[in-house]
């Protein structure tokens, strides 16, 4: 787990990203959950069987690392009045 954050830090702090990284993480935020989702819906069963799921520890640390990295985010960057 502290490898998976440790990358997910090093990729956050990319210069070359800076511009990019609230895009990045609400899309990624999106992507998993929705990957999440197809693997484990009944309804979707039949495409989702062969999808393996992401372990609960390493889906929740990542939503939970760049939930708090977009508000920081939106903390640093709020519209002056």
């Amino acid at each position: 787990m502290k490898t998976i954050l440790g990358l997910a830090e090093y990729v956050w702090n990319i210069k070359f990203l800076k511009g990019y990284r609230s895009l990045i993480a609400r899309v990624f935020l999106i992507g998993v959950s929705a990957y999440q989702w197809v693997s484990t819906a009944a309804p979707l069963a039949f495409l989702g069987s062969k999808l393996p799921d992401i372990p609960n520890e390493v889906y929740v640390a990542l939503v939970a690392y760049f939930g708090l990295k977009l508000e920081h985010f939106a903390k640093e960057h709020q519209p002056t009045p």
